[in-house]
């Protein structure tokens, strides 16, 4: 092992090897994620040698966990107790929801979890559905390897424009997790009609939102937000939507809050009764996301 070591700090430059392979989080500046060398160093390594190169094993989570999932703060026993917690949280979302609608695991048939990330959820899903069976996307390359690689799922890069993304297949459960939570208004219904097309017939669709109840907590988002609750509150009222950007930068990310009736009516105008919501979980995701379920029905 010492030997092989060296072998990446000749190749790549010398780094120490509590350094090269600990946990390195994002770190973010006010324009953005600031650029870390060493970051990319173990991002190209894994590329070469296997992005599993890069992850370890905590008691209580099944499968590896990648130093750069960027759904930890630290690797701290609070943090991974937290990771843990948020991914059962979503599973118990998901078996509520497949017992109203009379399903179980048992018989979904395919699945997709979009915004998969390192695995935060979908290591949860493979213990509960067989991993041939699930479709793994995220915008990050690195993550779907991992996800490929530690847990045999299949792998799909998502597109960047999210209303040009195709799927392989129709699902009978599609989780989406914290991900209309970053959406612009307009991006997340034309995505939230991709989705819904992606379904097949009693196949259900589950994703998270940050709703009203989150107003409370608009500070924790970032130091950008401090002082925006009232803006926030006032777009809320007005559409159902309300939408502020990280970055100025980067217009196209940022925190959205959504209330039940807007999803409710971006569905109704593109789908009339193809698809129906069944279930709402207020704060139901960790004690902070709502969880929305929809279902196809007939044919």
């Amino acid at each position: 092992m010492a030997d092989w070591i060296s072998r990446l700090h000749r190749v790549y430059g010398r780094v120490g090897s509590a350094a090269l392979f600990a946990f390195r989080p994002e770190v973010h500046g006010k324009d953005g994620v600031r650029p870390d060398p060493l970051r990319d160093r173990q991002t190209r390594l894994g590329r070469r040698f296997g992005t599993r190169l890069f992850s370890r094993c905590y008691p209580g989570v099944p499968g590896r966990l990648h130093i750069h999932d960027t759904m930890l703060r630290g690797d701290s026993p609070e943090e991974i107790a937290h990771y843990i917690h948020v991914g059962k949280s979503a599973i118990r979302n998901i078996e509520a929801a497949l017992g109203l609608a009379g399903r179980s695991f048992a018989d979904l048939e395919y699945c997709l979890d979009m915004a998969c990330g390192y695995g935060r959820v979908l290591r949860w899903l493979v213990q509960l559905i067989p991993p041939e069976r699930i479709t793994a996307c995220e915008l990050v390359d690195e993550s779907i390897r991992f996800c490929h690689e530690e847990f045999g799922v299949e792998a799909l890069l998502s597109e960047l424009d999210l209303r040009s993304m195709r799927f392989p297949r129709n699902y009978d459960l599609i989780w989406v997790g914290s991900l209309f939570t970053h959406l612009m208004p307009g991006e997340d219904i034309a995505f939230l009609q991709v989705l819904a097309r992606a379904l097949n017939p009693r196949g259900m669709l589950l994703l998270s939102t940050q709703g009203p109840s989150c107003l409370n907590n608009i500070p924790m988002y970032g130091s950008m937000f401090r002082g925006k609750t009232e803006e926030f509150r006032a777009q809320l009222k007005a559409s159902g939507v309300a939408y502020l950007p990280y970055f100025a930068s980067n217009p196209n990310y940022g925190i959205a809050l959504h209330t039940p009736d807007y999803l409710d009516r971006a569905l109704a105008g593109a789908t009339g009764e193809r698809v129906r919501r069944f279930y709402y979980a207020e704060r139901g995701w960790d004690d902070h996301q709502d969880v929305n379920g929809f279902q196809r029905v007939g044919d």
